[in-house]
């Protein structure tokens, strides 16, 4: 016996390709049975700071790095004003 759990990402869209028959309907039932949502982070831009901060705390802290101090409002504004292809 084997216990396996699967987390799958996608920006298909599944279900059209099933009517298409590009994507086998049954395999698609036993994946989609808990589907989370995520918008693009383009379209969540009140995460993209959050999502920064905690990265580079995370990263001063396995690098054994001073405390961060937070980004400078240029970085800000970088980051903000930043398309984010491809997420």
């Amino acid at each position: 016996q084997v216990n396996v759990r699967l987390v799958c990402a996608t920006n298909a869209n599944l279900p059209e390709m099933v009517e298409q028959e590009k994507f086998r309907a049954d395999l698609l039932d036993r994946l989609a049975f808990d589907v989370v949502n995520l918008p693009p982070l383009r379209e969540r831009r009140s995460d993209i700071m959050l999502l920064a901060e905690q990265f580079a705390i995370q990263m001063c802290r396995e690098l054994g790095l001073p405390l961060f101090p937070g980004f400078s409002q240029h970085a800000r504004e970088t980051l903000l004003d930043y398309r984010w292809p491809g997420n």
